[in-house]
């Protein structure tokens, strides 16, 4: 008897003393054609993904490295106006880096300052950190991430000193 799903009733048929059951041919779907072309279509797409992967993987990546990911601002004055950390990197992948984003660190006392422009393999820049302490006194200790396109996606950047009045 051929494999597959019986569509339609088929017929009993009694041979001597045995009853057994005889499904019509022409309502009789064939699974191992279906699950054939399905497994082929299935190990194509499958091998087309591994394909791309590689492929992507041995595309370039971008890469950021910093000089220093922390600044010590030391004693500032609350009344002396903005101060600035400065943070200099270096594009050491080999695809153009983009700074997608540099957090404020929670408040409005933090503005970051960052290329906007893609830089270039082995070209360097600056993320500049003003940081405004009026109104403020004691131990600064803050933190901005900064998210790029490059293989490390987050860095955080720190910076501390003290706040004089």
């Amino acid at each position: 008897m051929p494999s597959g799903i019986i569509v339609n009733t088929g017929i009993i048929v009694k041979r001597g003393f045995n009853i057994c059951y005889k499904p019509p041919r022409s309502k009789i779907i064939k699974f191992a054609s279906i699950i054939g072309k399905n497994m082929k279509r299935t190990a194509l797409i499958a091998a087309m993904l591994l394909l791309v992967t590689i492929a992507a993987a041995a595309a370039g990546k971008a890469n950021i490295k910093f000089e220093s990911t922390s600044y010590d601002f030391g004693n500032i004055k609350a009344s002396g106006g903005p101060v600035t950390a400065v943070y200099e990197f270096k594009n050491t992948g080999d695809a153009p880096l983009v700074i997608v984003n540099v957090t404020n660190g929670g408040c409005g006392c933090t503005k970051p300052d960052y290329p906007k422009e893609p830089v270039k393999p082995g070209m360097r820049g600056v993320i500049n950190i003003h940081f405004n302490p009026a109104g403020r006194r004691g131990e600064l200790n803050r933190q901005v991430k900064v998210k790029t396109n490059g293989a490390t996606k987050t860095v955080a950047l720190t910076f501390s000193g003290v706040i004089i009045p």
